[in-house]
């Protein structure tokens, strides 16, 4: 699972308007991924991502709203892929 969420930190952070947050840390309970992106509201862009069956989920840090994603030992490279291509097309 760690390794579906470094892939998934290092494709998010090629994305223009996205700023990965606490990304840097590779150990095995840092399996989330906060991500603040400033190309659209965080809560439309659950609400589109949901509409193509991807689940985020909103959450609130330092008064800025975050959008968090988190792999899950069932997922595959390409579903990783998918959410990248699905939050760069949001």
């Amino acid at each position: 699972m760690l390794k579906l969420a470094n892939l998934l930190r290092t494709e998010l952070s090629k994305l223009y308007g996205v700023t990965l947050l606490w990304a840097r840390r590779e150990r095995e309970e840092n399996k989330y991924c906060f991500l603040y992106y400033t190309k659209s509201r965080s809560t439309n862009c659950c609400r589109k991502a949901w509409e193509q069956k991807i689940v985020l989920v909103v959450c609130e840090i330092w008064n800025k709203k975050i959008i968090r994603a988190s792999p899950h030992f069932f997922n595959t490279e390409e579903e990783i892929l998918k959410v990248v291509e699905a939050i760069k097309n949001l």
